[in-house]
């Protein structure tokens, strides 16, 4: 059994790592892979992070935003052009938003993960698009349980 475990383990690293395989070198981020343009689709809206992932076991995206409506701050998560999440935030929640903002620009991109993540973020009147294969970050993970309270 343990053997079978570890021929298995190894067939899965082998093709993840096959140099021709899209998912063996870490592809730098592309725009044109978001929904772009990456603007505010409301006047409402002051942050967007646009996030896709894909690795040896699958893939998705959506999007995370920030905005305000009737004078109080939510953060919402959109897929399929729906917010399917909602929740409303505070100050230091949005504050969140902005360490987040921080560790993303100064991630160490490169990891040994079979998956790869990539952000469009939109906020303030900045926009970047980062990749990164680092399984050890959990930034986003954070994000996401201190604005829903929940990490999905």
């Amino acid at each position: 059994m343990q053997k079978t475990l570890i021929y298995l383990t190894l067939l899965l690293l082998t093709i993840c790592s096959d140099t021709n395989s899209s998912f063996s070198k870490l592809v730098p981020p592309d725009p044109t892979k978001f929904n772009l343009p990456l603007e505010y689709k409301a006047e409402n809206e002051f942050a967007i992070v646009e996030y896709s992932f894909r690795g040896c076991f699958g893939g998705g995206n959506y999007q995370l935003l920030l905005y305000e409506k009737r004078g109080i701050n939510y953060a919402g998560v959109k897929k399929n052009h729906k917010i399917i999440l909602e929740a409303r935030i505070n100050e230091a929640q949005i504050d969140s938003f902005y360490v987040f903002v921080d560790e993303l620009k100064t991630l160490d991109y490169r990891g040994f993960c079979t998956t790869q993540y990539s952000f469009g973020v939109k906020y303030d009147d900045e926009t970047f698009y980062t990749t990164h294969d680092n399984c050890s970050w959990e930034g986003f993970s954070r994000l996401k349980k201190t604005l829903f309270g929940i990490n999905f």
